[in-house]
C-alpha cells in the first residue's frame, strides 16, 4: 500500500485554502496532466505561456485524486482546493514539506554540473537512506517548491537544485529550502547579459548561504579562481564547516590522480590523510572533480566509504548531460552520439569537448562537433564563442557543425579544413547532419536549452529507429 504524501487537512493548512471536502489524501502531486500519476495532487500553476487550469479535465482523467486551482469558477469531480494564487500555494506546501521533514538537506547550486552532481550524490546517498532529489533540473521559482513539496515524510536525505539568472534569485530559493550542506560546483561565465562581471556570479551563487541552517557545512571548488570570495561569504554568513575539492595543492579532498581507461576512469584522492580510490564509469576531467564534491558531502553525512566508491562506480549520466549510446543509421552506418545538448556555457562546452577529444568508438573514427549559441553571455558573447576554437583545435576534432548567429564566429574562426557548415538554427541544421555522417563517427551535440539542440539529437535517434524497424 502506498504511503500518502499529504492529506487534504495539511494541505488546506499549509496553503489557507478551502475546500468541501477534507476527508482525502494524495499520493504526490503534478504541475502537468501529460505525465500526472493516478492519485496525484494537480496544482494548476499558472504561467506566461501555459495556464494549468486548461488542462484541469485532461488531469482528472488521468487520476487525479484532486486540484488545486485559484479560479473561482472551477467545478470538477474531483475534489477541489481554492487558494488566493497556486504559485504561492506551492511555496507554502513547499516551506510546510520542508518544516515537517527530519531529513538531512543538501543545497546545491553553480555555473555547470548541478544536475550531473545532484545525479550522483542521489545515486550515494541512495546506499545509505532513503533519499529524495529534485527532478530533472527542477531548480527555479516553482521547481524548488516543488520538489520541496514532494519531499517524503521519511526521507532519510533530501537534494534540491538551485538556479539563477538574476541576483536575488538563489536568496529566495534557499531560504526556501534551509540546506544543512551547501555545495556549489564550479563559477564560470554563464548569464553574463544579467550580471557586470564574473565576481557579480560568484555573489549571487554565494546566496545559497543565506538560507543554511545553525549547524552548517558546505563543499567549495577550491581550484576555482573565486574560491576566495566564496570563502570569505561562507565566513560572512557563518557556515561552521567549510571543506574544499580539487586538484590543486591545499584543498581538503584533493584529486591526487586519475587514470583513464576506454570509458573508465581510475581516480586516486586523498582527504585529510584518506587515502580513496574508485572507479568513474564516465570520461572528463569534469566528472572527476566533481566526484570529489560528492565523496565530501556524503562522508560528511556520514556515509559509509566504501558505499560511496560502490555507488560511483555504477553511475550514469542524466539525459542530455553526456549520455553515450551507438545508434545504427541508413547504410548499416553505425555512429555514436554523445547528448550534451540540455544546456551550455564556455566552461561546460570546453568540457564537452574535452570528453569528445578523449573518446573513441572505432578504428579511425572521426570526432565530430555539433554546436548551437550559448545564450545569455551578454557583451561578451561574440569573443566568448570565438574563443572556443582553441578548445576545438586543442581536441582535435575532425569537423565542426554549428547553428545559430552567435556560432557563427567560432565558425569564422576555426581553420577551413575543420568547417563542416552552418546554419541559422538546429532546424536546418537537423535536416543535414545525417547526411555527412560516416560509419564509425562520434557526434557530440551541446547547446543552451534555448538552441534547441535536442532537435538533432531526435532526428538522429528516430532515424536510429525507423532503421531498426525495417
Amino acid at each position: 500500500m502506498t504511503e500518502f504524501l499529504w492529506s487534504a487537512a495539511d494541505i488546506l493548512k499549509a496553503t489557507h485554502g478551502q475546500s468541501e471536502s477534507v476527508n482525502w489524501s494524495v499520493n504526490g502531486l503534478s504541475i502537468d496532466s501529460r505525465t500526472l500519476k493516478k492519485g496525484d495532487l494537480f496544482i494548476a500553476l499558472e504561467g506566461p505561456e501555459q495556464d494549468g487550469h486548461r488542462f484541469i479535465e485532461q488531469a482528472v482523467l488521468a487520476g487525479a485524486a484532486g486540484v488545486l486551482v485559484h479560479q473561482s469558477h472551477i467545478k470538477s469531480s474531483v475534489p477541489v482546493i481554492k487558494v488566493h494564487d497556486t504559485q504561492k500555494a506551492l511555496i507554502e506546501l513547499g516551506q510546510a514539506g520542508r518544516i515537517r521533514s527530519k531529513a538531512k538537506i543538501v543545497g546545491i547550486t553553480g555555473s555547470v554540473g548541478k544536475t550531473s552532481t545532484k545525479e550522483m550524490l542521489r545515486l550515494v546517498l541512495s546506499a545509505s537512506g532513503n533519499t529524495h532529489a529534485s527532478e530533472a533540473s527542477f531548480n527555479n521559482h516553482w521547481g524548488v517548491p516543488f520538489s520541496l513539496a514532494k519531499l517524503p515524510i521519511k526521507a532519510d536525505f533530501g537534494i534540491f537544485e538551485m538556479g539563477m539568472n538574476h541576483p536575488g534569485e538563489i536568496d529566495n530559493l534557499t531560504r526556501q529550502v534551509r540546506p544543512d550542506i551547501a555545495l556549489i560546483t564550479a563559477i564560470a561565465p554563464a548569464h553574463l547579459a544579467f550580471f557586470k562581471d564574473i565576481h557579480g556570479i560568484t555573489d549571487a551563487k554565494a546566496e545559497i548561504f543565506h538560507g543554511l541552517t545553525t549547524d552548517s557545512s558546505t563543499i567549495l571548488p577550491f581550484d576555482s579562481p573565486e574560491y576566495q570570495r566564496l570563502l570569505d561569504h561562507a565566513k560572512r554568513n557563518n557556515v561552521k564547516k567549510i571543506i574544499s575539492f580539487g586538484q590543486n595543492k591545499g584543498a581538503d579532498i584533493k584529486l591526487l590522480d586519475v587514470i583513464s581507461e576506454k570509458e573508465t576512469q581510475r581516480i586516486n584522492a586523498q582527504y585529510h590523510g584518506l587515502h580513496i580510490k574508485y572507479q568513474l564509469p564516465v570520461i572528463g576531467h569534469h566528472w572527476a572533480v566533481n566526484s570529489l564534491a560528492v565523496v565530501a558531502t556524503a562522508l560528511q553525512l556520514g556515509v559509509d566509504l566504501k558505499l560511496i566508491t560502490a555507488a560511483l562506480e555504477a553511475f550514469y549520466p542524466p539525459s542530455g548531460r553526456g549520455q553515450k549510446q551507438a545508434l545504427t543509421i541508413s547504410n548499416n552506418r553505425e555512429i555514436l552520439l554523445i547528448d550534451d545538448s540540455y544546456n551550455a556555457n564556455p566552461a561546460s562546452v570546453q568540457a564537452a569537448l574535452n570528453v569528445l577529444g578523449q573518446t573513441n568508438f572505432k578504428a579511425n573514427n572521426r570526432r565530430i562537433a555539433v554546436l548551437g549559441d550559448m545564450l545569455e553571455l551578454g557583451s561578451e558573447a561574440a569573443k566568448l564563442h570565438m574563443d572556443l576554437s582553441q578548445a576545438v583545435i586543442q581536441n582535435k576534432i575532425d569537423l565542426v557543425f554549428t547553428c545559430g548567429p552567435f556560432m557563427q564566429h567560432l565558425f569564422k574562426n576555426l581553420p577551413k579544413k575543420i568547417q563542416g557548415a552552418h546554419f541559422a538554427n538546429s532546424t536546418l541544421l537537423a535536416d543535414k547532419i545525417e547526411s555527412v555522417l560516416d560509419d564509425g563517427d562520434i557526434i557530440m551535440i551541446k547547446g543552451s536549452l534555448g538552441s534547441q539542440m535536442k532537435l538533432i539529437i531526435n532526428k538522429l535517434k528516430q532515424l536510429s529507429a525507423v532503421r531498426h524497424a525495417l
